[in-house]
C-alpha cells in the first residue's frame, strides 16, 4: 500500500498532517494472537479457575475427519506444491512434523532487538501444524536396548515379572489440563503378554520419575483398556485419584529393544496421527508477532507484502487488533485487499471477542473486504462461545465461514512458555481460538488450489461459502456455515460456484427497492428459499444472587426450534455473574465472561435445542452484597423473508429484490438447491426529509442498540454536516450552560455513510454531549447515518440534525492578475440546491498586500458572503497563509474559504466546532471556541502556497 511507517514526536505530528501529499496518519497499533488463553495471562488464570469450578472438560478431537479432509487425502490431494504463508509468532522448524517444509522465513519484529524467526511463544508453530503438519511425531519408537533392568529393586512382590522393560523418558499429560506436570517421566512396562489373537497387552506400568530404576517413592500408573497409560495424582492434602493420559503403548518389539508409543486423543483405543489439513503444503514463515504474542500493524503489513513477493498462494493470519470503525478502511485491511488483488488468497481469524459484546466485534484485518474471515466452531458443530460476531461497522457480513477451533491438537514448539502450554506430549499441545479456525480454512484452500490451480481468490471464496455446512446460526455468527473440505475440493475441480456468495445490501431507506443478480457457474438453480431468523416467542424471568450462591430456574422446550438464546442482564458491571444452561440429557452450555471488562450480561445461544425440561443456573462468581438480574429466553426460527422477491431469468441466473418495511439491521439467507447458503444483510434506514437546507429528527437509544437514518444529497453540494445532540440545548452550536436532560452522559458512536456504503466519517460523543460529522463535496445520492449506543446506562434521548449549504456559486472563481489598488468585477450566480432557485450578484473585491499580518473589521448577515483578495507577489512566496476570524457572539456560526490564484479551493474551515480534517488536498484545523467565559467564537485556516501560486488569493467568509 502507498504508506510508510515510522516514529514522530507529538510536536511534529501536526506538521506531518499538513503536508499536501499526506492523506491520513494512523497510529501504528498493536495486534495480538487470536487464540483464547494466550491473549491474556489473567484471563487464562481466571478461565482455568472457572473451568475447574464448573467441571468443564477440555477434550481434544480430530478435526480433519470432521471437515472431510481425510476424504480428500484418499484421492491423492494433500496440498502438494501450494505455498502457505504463516504470519504469526514464528515457526519451530525443528519440529518433526514441520521438517523440510519451510521454504522462506524472515523476522519482522525488529523492535525486540533480535533477528530470529523461531517461535518462542508456541502460537505460530501450532498454526503451522494445523495447516501442513505431517503427523510424523504422532508415533514414537523408544529404544530400550541399553537399559539395565538388573538394578531394579523394590518392585511389588505380587507382580509376575515375566517381562520387564525400561522405556526411557516419555512426556505424559494429565487428561485434565489444569493439573498437568511439566516434568518428563521414565516409564517401566512390566509383564507384557500376547493374547491369543496376537494383540499385545501390557498389564502393569510403573513410573520411575527420577530415573533411579527404583519405583518405591514414585507415583504408580496402571495400564487399562486400550493400553492407555494411567497414573495416580495425589494432592497436597493426601487425596489421590487416577487420571488417564493421551499416550498409549502400541507395540513392544519381540526382542524388547523398542517400544512404540502413539497418541489416542479421543480415547477410542486407536492410534491417532496428528496431521495438518494439507500435509503436503509448503510453508513461508513470516514472524510478525514477538515472543509475547503481539506486534505492530506495520510489521504485519510488511509481512504481507513480503509473502506476496515470495510467491505465497495463501496467507494465513491468526491475529487481530481493535479498529473503530472496523470497516475495512484501516491500513492493515487495505494491505490484505492489495494482496488479494495480486492473486493471493488471504485467510484471517475473526477474533475472540464474542463473549464480551454480542455483535460488531470483528477484529482487523478481519474487516477487510476481500479477506476470508473465519469464526470458530466445535466438535459438535456448535458456535464457540468466544467467536467474534459481525457485522463490520459498515454492515457487511463477517465472519464468512466457521471452522473447528476449540481444543485443537497441533504441533508444540519446544520453547513454548509454560503458562500457555497444555501439552499432549513433548510434540503436541492443545489450543483454542479463531486462531486455530483460520489455518483449517487455509489448509482447505491449499487442497482446493492443488485440485485446480487456476482458481482466483474470489472464486475460492465463492466455492468455500457455497459448500459450507449450514449450522442454522445467524449469518453474522456463522457466515455461510462450517467449512466442508471434501465438497469444496469437489466443486473446485469442476469450478462450480454461485456468485456473489453473499449479499451485503447497501443502506436502503424504508420502502426503497434494491436488486442483485446471482449467477450459477457450471451448475443450475433448481430451488431457492429465502429465510430470516426471527424471534417467534420470548419468556422473561428474574432473580437475585449473592456471592458464591446459585439461582436455579427451569423451563420447557416443547417442540423443535432452530435456535434458543438465554440472556441475563444486571446493572452493576463491577459484579460478575455466570450463566449455565443445561439440557434434559445433561449437556451444558456456559457463558463465563470476566467482569468488569465487558458489558454486564451473559448470553448463551443453543442450536436446535433438545425437547424437554431445561435448567438455568445463575451463579454469583463475584458479587458485592446482592445482585438482582433480569433474564430472557428467546426462541428463534427461520421463517420466510417476505421482504425479498425472486425473479428467475434463466436456469443459471436469478434476480433477487429486497424492499424493507421498517428501519434497522436485518439478516437472512438464501438456501440454493437445498445445499448452498448465501448470507444476506441489510441496513434499513428511516428517511429524513430536508426542508430548505436542514432536517432533524428526535429519537432515543439504548445500550448496544443501533439506529439508522438516511437523506438525499442533491447534485453539486459542496458541504454536508450532521450533528447528534444528547443534551437539551440546540445546535449547530451547543451551549455548555444548558441543563442536561439526563443524569449521566451517554457514550454514543456515529457514522456517516456515503451512497456506496462506505463510512466517510465517524466520531464519538464528546464532553459537551454532541457528535459532529462533516463531509466536503458530498456525492449525489442517498446518504446514511448510523448511531450506536456503546455505553448508555439508561435509554437516552437525542436529536439528529442534518445541514447542507444553502448556496452554490457558479461559475468557479478565476481572477485576473491585479495590482494593489486595482479592482475587478465578475457576475456570479448563487444557486439554492434544495429549493432550485438562484440569484445573480456582482462581485467587486478589493486588494491589499500582507508581508507580515493585517487585521480588519467587518460584518456579515445570515446567508451573506463577504469577499477579500490577498495579493502574493512573484518571488516572495510565503511559507504559509494564516487566516483567523473571531466574533463576539459565540452562538453564531462562520466558515472561511481560501482560493488560490487559479481559482482552486485550497483550504476551508468547518462551521462552529473544533475539528481536524484531511482530504485529498491539504489538512486544516478549524475551531469555534464554545466557552462562555471567552464570549467569542473563532475559526482558523492555514494554507501552504506552492512556488507557482503567486497572484491574487481569494478569501470568502459566508
Amino acid at each position: 500500500i502507498p504508506a510508510v511507517a515510522g516514529t514522530i514526536s507529538s510536536e511534529n505530528l501536526l506538521s506531518l498532517l499538513d503536508l499536501p501529499y499526506v492523506k491520513k496518519v494512523y497510529l501504528d497499533k498493536k495486534v495480538y494472537v487470536s487464540s483464547v488463553w494466550q491473549q491474556n495471562y489473567n484471563l487464562n488464570k481466571l478461565l482455568k479457575e472457572k473451568s475447574k469450578f464448573y467441571n468443564i472438560s477440555f477434550q481434544p478431537f480430530k478435526s480433519a475427519p470432521l471437515i472431510g479432509a481425510n476424504i480428500v487425502w484418499d484421492e491423492g490431494i494433500n496440498g502438494s506444491g501450494i505455498k502457505v504463508a504463516v504470519l504469526d509468532t514464528g515457526i519451530d522448524k525443528t519440529h518433526p512434523d514441520l521438517e523440510g517444509k519451510i521454504i522462506a522465513e524472515r523476522d519482522f519484529t525488529l523492535w525486540d532487538s533480535k533477528l530470529d524467526p523461531n517461535d518462542y511463544f508456541g502460537h505460530g508453530t501450532h498454526v503451522a501444524g494445523i495447516i501442513a503438519g505431517s503427523g510424523k511425531a504422532s508415533v514414537k519408537i523408544v529404544d530400550t536396548s541399553s537399559t539395565d533392568t538388573s538394578s531394579l529393586k523394590n518392585l511389588p512382590s505380587q507382580v509376575n515379572n515375566t517381562t520387564i522393560y525400561h522405556v526411557g523418558r516419555v512426556h505424559l499429560l494429565l487428561a485434565v489440563w489444569w493439573l498437568y506436570n511439566e516434568s518428563d517421566w521414565y516409564v517401566l512396562v512390566i509383564n507384557g503378554n500376547e493374547t491369543n489373537d496376537g494383540e499385545k497387552k501390557y498389564d502393569t506400568v510403573w513410573l520411575d520419575m527420577d530415573g533411579d530404576f527404583n519405583t518405591t517413592l514414585d507415583q504408580m500408573a496402571n495400564l487399562r483398556e486400550g493400553n492407555h497409560l494411567y497414573y495416580q495424582y495425589c494432592s497436597w492434602f493426601g487425596h489421590c485419584f487416577e487420571l488417564r493420559t493421551y499416550q498409549m503403548i502400541k507395540e513392544i518389539s519381540p526382542d524388547g529393544n523398542n517400544v512404540t508409543i502413539c497418541l489416542d486423543i479421543d480415547f477410542d483405543n486407536k492410534c491417532d496421527e496428528i496431521k495438518g489439513i494439507a500435509p503436503g503444503a509448503l510453508l513461508i514463515n513470516g514472524k510478525v508477532l514477538g515472543d509475547d504474542g503481539w506486534g505492530y500493524e506495520s510489521d504485519v503489513i510488511a509481512g504481507i507484502e513480503w509473502a506476496v513477493e515470495n510467491g505465497a498462494n495463501v496467507i494465513s493470519m491468526s491475529l487481530g487488533g481493535y479498529e473503530n470503525p472496523c470497516d475495512g478502511s484501516d491500513p492493515l485491511s487495505l494491505a490484505v485487499d492489495r494482496a488479494t488483488e495480486r492473486g493471493v488468497v488471504v485467510v484471517v481469524a475473526a477474533g475472540n471477542e464474542g463473549d464480551a459484546y454480542k455483535g460488531f466485534n470483528i477484529l482487523s484485518p478481519g474487516c477487510s473486504r476481500t479477506a476470508i474471515t473465519v469464526g470458530c466452531s466445535d466438535k459438535d458443530d456448535e458456535l464457540c462461545w468466544f467467536s467474534s460476531i459481525g457485522p463490520t461497522t459498515d454492515g457487511r457480513i463477517k465472519p464468512e465461514i466457521l471452522a473447528p477451533g476449540l481444543y485443537i491438537v497441533s504441533a508444540r514448539a519446544r520453547n513454548i512458555p509454560s503458562w500457555i502450554d497444555w501439552p499432549i506430549d513433548e510434540y503436541y499441545t492443545i489450543m483454542s481460538g479463531t486462531s486455530m479456525s483460520a489455518p483449517h480454512v487455509a489448509g482447505v484452500i491449499a487442497l482446493m488450489l492443488q485440485a485446480n490451480p487456476n482458481l482466483s481468490p474470489e472464486e475460492v471464496k465463492n466455492i468455500l461459502l457455497n459448500t459450507a455446512n449450514d449450522l442454522n446460526y445467524d449469518i453474522n455468527e456463522q457466515g455461510a456455515g462450517r467449512v466442508n473440505a471434501s465438497e469444496a475440493v469437489k466443486w473446485a475441480k469442476d469450478k462450480k460456484y454461485i456468485e456473489p456468495s453473499l449479499w451485503n445490501v447497501l443502506p436502503t431507506s424504508v420502502g426503497k427497492r434494491r436488486s442483485q443478480i446471482f449467477n450459477a457457474h457450471n451448475l443450475e438453480f433448481s430451488s431457492i428459499g429465502v429465510f430470516h431468523l426471527e424471534e417467534t416467542s420470548k419468556k422473561m424471568f428474574n432473580g437475585s444472587v449473592e456471592r458464591r450462591q446459585t439461582f436455579i430456574y427451569n423451563f420447557t422446550v416443547s417442540s423443535s426450534v432452530a435456535s434458543m438464546r438465554i440472556k441475563i442482564e444486571w446493572d452493576n458491571r463491577e459484579n460478575d455473574l455466570d450463566l449455565t444452561v443445561c439440557s434434559p440429557s445433561g449437556q451444558c452450555w456456559y457463558s463465563l465472561k470476566w467482569q468488569p471488562y465487558s458489558s454486564p450480561d451473559e448470553e448463551v445461544s443453543i442450536h436446535e435445542p433438545e425437547i424437554g425440561e431445561w435448567t438455568i443456573y445463575v451463579y454469583g462468581w463475584y458479587v458485592d452484597d446482592s445482585q438482582p438480574f433480569n433474564g430472557t429466553i428467546s426462541i428463534l426460527e427461520f421463517v420466510d423473508w417476505n421482504w425479498i422477491e425472486l425473479n428467475p431469468r434463466s436456469s443459471s441466473e436469478v434476480q433477487i429484490t429486497i424492499q424493507p418495511t421498517q428501519a434497522g439491521y436485518y439478516t437472512g439467507k438464501l438456501l440454493v438447491n437445498q445445499r448452498s447458503v448465501i448470507p444476506v444483510s441489510l441496513t434499513s434506514t428511516t428517511p429524513i426529509t430536508l426542508s430548505y437546507n436542514e432536517g432533524e429528527v428526535e429519537d432515543s437509544i439504548k445500550e448496544n442498540e443501533w439506529k439508522y437514518y438516511s437523506f438525499v444529497v442533491p447534485k453539486d453540494a459542496d458541504y454536508l454536516s450532521v450533528w447528534i445532540n444528547t443534551k437539551s440545548f440546540s445546535l449547530p452550536l451547543p451551549s455548555p450552560l444548558a441543563n442536561s436532560t439526563q443524569s449521566e452522559r451517554a457514550n454514543l458512536y456515529a457514522y456517516l455513510i456515503n451512497p456506496e456504503g462506505k463510512i466517510i466519517e465517524y466520531e464519538l460523543e464528546n464532553w459537551l454531549g454532541f457528535i459532529p460529522l462533516i463531509s466536503w463535496n458530498p456525492e449525489e445520492g442517498e446518504w446514511s447515518i448510523a448511531i450506536y449506543g456503546a455505553y448508555v446506562p439508561n435509554a437516552t434521548n437525542f436529536k439528529l440534525y442534518v445541514d447542507l449549504p444553502r448556496l452554490v456559486i457558479k461559475p468557479n472563481y478565476l481572477w485576473e492578475p491585479l495590482l494593489p489598488g486595482e479592482t475587478y468585477s465578475q457576475d456570479l450566480t448563487f444557486i439554492n440546491l434544495l429549493e432550485n432557485t438562484s440569484m445573480n450578484v456582482k462581485l467587486q473585491p478589493y486588494i491589499w498586500s500582507i508581508n507580515s499580518s493585517q487585521t480588519f473589521t467587518s460584518h456579515v448577515k445570515d446567508g451573506e458572503y463577504k469577499y477579500y483578495t490577498i495579493f502574493i507577489p512573484e518571488g516572495n512566496i510565503p511559507d504559509r497563509i494564516r487566516v483567523k476570524a473571531t466574533w463576539e457572539n459565540y452562538t453564531s456560526s462562520f466558515a472561511v474559504y481560501l482560493f488560490n490564484p487559479n481559482g482552486e479551493l485550497r483550504v476551508r474551515s468547518g462551521y462552529g466546532y473544533c475539528y481536524h480534517y484531511c482530504w485529498d488536498g491539504p489538512c486544516l484545523w478549524t475551531c469555534l471556541v464554545p466557552y462562555p467565559a471567552y464570549e467569542y467564537g473563532s475559526v482558523e485556516i492555514i494554507a501552504y502556497p506552492n512556488k507557482n501560486e503567486y497572484g491574487n488569493w481569494t478569501l470568502i467568509v459566508p
